[in-house]
C-alpha cells in the first residue's frame, strides 16, 4: 500500500499505518511534492511523524512547508521554526523560512534569520541568488555590507560557470534596478551595493562577462558627469574594456553642460583637464581638434603654453589630424618664447619624436626641433607638396596660358622621387594642366591614399568618370572643380573646348558617391571676370544643387586678356553681392572669396595698422601665410618682430617643366635645374633662401 491509498482511510487508521512504518522516507518526500491539495488532517498527521521520525531532515521540512503555502502560510512558517528549535541549520529551510517572514512582512524576523545563516561556498547558488536579491531590492531591508560581501565573495569561491552567470545577472539587475536612477545625483542608497560589487572586480574580473563589466562603466560615468566627484572618473575607466563604448561615453561628457560650465570656470575646469589628459587616447580623431581648443583656453587662462604644447604633441602622438598639426604650428609661431621655455618645448618635442615609430609623426616633430632651432639644412622632409604632374590640358580656357607651354609631364625620376617623400607628407596638392591627362595619376592617388596622405585635386572637373570618382572616394582625395558658370553657352564660352552636358553628367557621379558617403567632399572654384560676373547667385545655386561643400570666388588679376579684368566699380558690386549671399546662403554652401576681389583690402590694412603698435602686431601663421601682415611690415619699410615666413621650413611647390621651386606664397621662386632630385630640399639655393628669412631679409619676398 502506498500513502495515496493510505489517506482514503480514516485518520485514526491513517495515523496507525504511518507510525507502524511501512512507509519509507522516499515516501512521505514523493507525496508531499505530488499532494499539495491533500487535506489539512492528513498532513499534520504527517508533520507529527516527521518531527518525531526526522527530525533534522532537511529536504522533509522543505517539502512539508511547500505543502503549506498555497493554503496556510502559518503552518509552514510553523514547522521550518520547529526545525529551526530543534538546531536544524539547513541553509536551504532557513532562508524558505526568512521568505516566509518577508512575504508576510515581519522584515526584523527575515532579517535575524539571514544573519543567522551561515553563507558559504556550500551553499547552494539558487539560495545565494534570491538572497542577494531580496536584500538588495527590497527597499524595506537595510541588510548589512558586511554579510552582502560575505555572500558575493561565496560566489567568487565556487568558480563555477553557474554562478558567474547568476552573480552577473544580479550585477545586472543592481545596475538596471530604478533605485539606482532615484540616487544618481547623490552618495546614498543603491551606491553601497555597487561599492559592494565594483570592490571585488579587481579581484574577479576576468570571471565577469563583458556587459555587466561595461554597464559598471557607464553608471560610473553617469554619477561622475553628474556629480563630478573625482573617484567615479578613476572608477568608471577600469571596468570598460569596450573601447567604442568609451569613445561614445567622452562625447556625451564634452557635450554635457556642467562639462562645458567648468571648462569656463577657471577653478572647476583644472579637474576636467585632469580627466582629459589622463584618458586622451580615447578621444576620438573628429573631437581631438574641439579638445585641443578648450584645452589651449584653460592654458591661456593659465598663462601656460607649454602645458598646451605638451597635449597637443600627445594628441599628434595619438592620431595627428592636419587641424591639430596646424594648431602645433601656430602656437609655436604666434609666440616669441624666452630662450628656456623654447630649450623645454625642444625638450618635449623631442621626447615625443623619440618614442614614436610612425615615421609622418616623427618627421613632423623633428621638423617643428629644426624650425624652432633656426636651421636651415634640414634632416626632416617636406610635409606639404604642391606637384605640377603635366602642362597638358585638355582646355583653351580664355584667362589661362598654360596651353601656351610647352606639353610636359613629370618623368620616372621625379615619378619615383615624389614617391619617396609620400611616407612623410601630411598634404599634397595635385594639380595641371589637366591632372587625368598624366597617365600615372591613378597610381599616384593610390600610393598617396596608403600613407595617409589628405590629397587635393584641382581638376576641370571633365574626367571624372565613375572609376575615377570611386578611386578618389575610396582615399579620401579632396577634389577642387573649376567651374566658372552655371549656364552653357557661358561655359563653353569660358573653357574653350569643354562640353558643359559631360560635365553635368560629371557632377551627377559625384553626388550620388556625396549621398552615399557624406565625407566625400569636392569644393569649386571659380575665376570671377568681366564675362560672369553678373551670374554669382546662379553660381551659388548651382553649387547648391550639386552638393558642393564650398565656392570660391577668386579674382583674375593674372588674366593674359586684359578685359576680362574686373573694373574697381565691378569689383565692388561683387563683392557687396558675395557678402549678401554668404548670409543668404549659410545654411546650405560656405562661400569664400579671394581677398584680392576687394577693392579696399589694402587700403583697410593700412588704415588698421596705423591704430596697431607694432610691439603688439602679430605675423600670423598658416599654412597659406598671411600676405596681410608681410605687406604691411612692407609698407611700413619695418622688421617684424618673428620670422615673416615659414613656408620654405615645410612646404614645397615644385614645378618641374619651368625647373623651379616656391612655395605657395609670394616668396621668390628659386632655380633648381642644376639640383639633382634628391638634393633639391636642401640644396644651396634652398638653403640661403631659408637664412636671408632668418636674417629678416625683406627682398625675397615679392609682396
Amino acid at each position: 500500500m502506498n500513502i495515496a491509498d493510505a489517506v482514503k482511510q480514516n485518520i485514526n487508521e491513517f495515523g496507525k499505518l504511518l507510525y507502524s512504518g511501512i512507509f519509507s522516507r522516499r515516501d512521505i518526500e514523493d507525496f508531499l511534492k505530488v499532494n499539495p491539495g491533500c487535506v489539512d488532517d492528513y498532513i499534520n498527521k504527517i508533520s507529527e511523524y516527521i518531527c518525531v521520525k526526522y527530525e533534522n531532515d532537511a529536504a522533509l521540512y522543505i517539502e512539508l512547508a511547500k505543502n503549506y503555502l498555497n493554503r496556510n502560510i502559518n503552518e509552514a512558517i510553523k514547522y521550518l521554526n520547529l526545525y529551526k528549535q530543534k538546531g536544524g541549520n539547513n541553509i536551504e529551510v532557513l532562508f524558505l523560512l526568512a521568505k516566509l517572514y518577508r512575504q508576510k512582512g515581519s522584515i526584523s524576523k527575515f532579517r535575524n534569520i539571514v544573519r543567522s545563516m551561515d553563507v558559504n561556498n556550500e551553499t547552494p547558488i539558487s539560495v545565494i541568488e534570491e538572497l542577494l536579491d531580496s536584500c538588495l531590492f527590497d527597499k524595506k531591508i537595510n541588510y548589512s555590507r558586511s554579510k552582502i560581501i560575505k555572500i558575493i565573495k561565496s560566489f567568487y569561491k565556487k568558480k563555477s560557470e553557474d554562478g558567474i552567470y547568476i552573480l552577473d545577472k544580479i550585477l545586472n539587475k543592481i545596475i538596471d534596478n530604478k533605485i539606482l536612477d532615484a540616487n544618481l545625483k547623490n552618495m546614498q542608497g543603491s551606491e553601497k551595493w555597487i561599492n559592494v560589487v565594483s570592490v571585488n572586480f579587481k579581484k574577479f574580473g576576468k570571471e565577469i562577462l563583458e556587459n555587466t563589466k561595461n554597464k559598471l562603466g557607464r553608471y560610473y560615468f553617469n554619477r561622475y558627469i553628474a556629480s563630478g566627484h573625482k573617484i567615479f572618473g578613476n572608477k568608471f575607466i577600469i571596468f570598460i574594456n569596450d573601447k567604442k563604448l568609451l569613445q561614445d561615453m567622452l562625447i556625451n561628457m564634452f557635450d554635457n553642460k556642467i562639462f562645458n560650465k567648468d571648462m569656463s570656470n577657471k577653478m572647476g575646469s583644472k579637474r576636467w583637464v585632469d580627466f582629459i589628459e589622463k584618458n586622451i587616447k580615447y578621444i576620438r580623431k573628429n573631437r581631438l581638434y574641439e579638445i585641443v581648443k578648450r584645452l589651449k583656453e584653460y592654458y591661456d587662462n593659465q598663462n601656460d603654453k607649454i602645458g598646451v604644447i605638451r597635449n597637443i604633441c600627445e594628441m599628434i602622438n595619438i592620431n595627428g589630424t592636419r587641424e591639430i598639426t596646424d594648431e602645433l604650428g601656430y602656437i609655436l609661431r604666434e609666440n616669441n618664447f624666452l630662450k628656456k621655455d623654447k630649450k623645454n618645448i625642444i625638450k618635449i618635442l623631442k621626447s615625443f619624436y623619440r618614442e614614436n615609430t610612425d615615421m609622418k609623426i616623427k618627421n613632423i616633430f623633428l621638423n617643428e626641433i629644426e624650425i624652432l632651432d633656426n636651421k636651415t639644412h634640414l634632416k626632416s622632409k617636406p610635409r606639404e607638396l604642391e606637384v605640377t604632374v603635366t602642362t597638358r590640358c585638355n582646355l583653351r580656357c580664355i584667362m589661362c596660358d598654360i596651353h601656351e607651354l610647352s606639353d610636359y609631364t613629370i618623368d620616372n625620376r621625379i615619378y619615383k622621387y615624389i614617391k619617396k617623400l609620400l611616407p612623410y607628407l601630411e598634404n599634397i596638392v595635385w594639380k595641371g594642366g589637366e591632372v587625368f591627362l598624366y597617365d600615372k595619376f591613378n597610381e599616384l592617388i593610390s600610393f598617396a591614399g596608403q600613407y595617409n596622405v589628405r590629397q587635393t585635386i584641382i581638376t576641370n572637373g571633365l574626367f571624372l568618370a565613375d572609376d575615377y570618382v570611386r578611386l578618389i572616394s575610396q582615399h579620401k582625395a579632396e577634389l577642387v572643380i573649376s567651374i566658372d558658370a552655371a549656364d552653357q553657352k557661358t561655359y563653353e564660352k569660358i573653357r574653350k573646348g569643354a562640353d558643359f552636358n559631360r560635365l553635368i553628367s560629371n557632377l551627377k557621379i559625384l553626388k550620388k558617391y556625396n549621398i552615399q558617403n557624406k565625407s566625400f567632399k569636392y569644393k569649386m572654384i571659380v575665376v570671377v571676370m568681366s564675362v560672369n560676373y553678373k551670374q554669382i547667385e546662379e553660381i551659388i545655386n548651382f553649387a547648391i544643387l550639386y552638393n558642393f561643400e564650398s565656392v570660391y570666388f577668386q579674382g583674375c588679376s593674372d588674366c593674359k586678356n586684359s578685359y576680362l579684368l574686373l573694373k574697381n566699380i565691378n569689383k565692388k558690386e561683387v563683392i557687396e553681392k558675395i557678402e549678401k549671399y554668404k548670409k543668404q546662403y549659410k545654411d546650405k554652401i560656405a562661400i569664400l572669396t579671394d581677398p584680392t576681389l576687394n577693392i579696399n583690402y589694402f587700403e583697410k590694412l593700412v588704415k588698421n595698422d596705423l591704430e596697431v603698435d607694432l610691439v603688439d602686431s602679430k605675423v600670423q601663421y598658416n599654412r597659406d601665410n598671411n600676405i596681410a601682415n608681410r605687406s604691411l611690415d612692407r609698407q611700413k619699410k619695418t622688421m617684424p618682430l618673428k620670422r615673416f615666413c615659414y613656408n620654405p621650413f615645410f612646404k614645397m611647390a615644385l614645378n618641374f617643366e619651368r625647373k623651379n621651386v616656391n612655395f605657395g606664397c609670394g616668396c621668390t621662386t628659386i632655380d633648381v635645374s642644376k639640383c639633382e632630385y634628391d638634393e633639391i630640399w636642401n640644396c644651396n639655393a634652398l638653403v640661403k633662401y631659408r637664412q636671408s628669412i632668418l636674417n629678416n631679409d625683406l627682398s625675397v619676398c615679392n609682396l
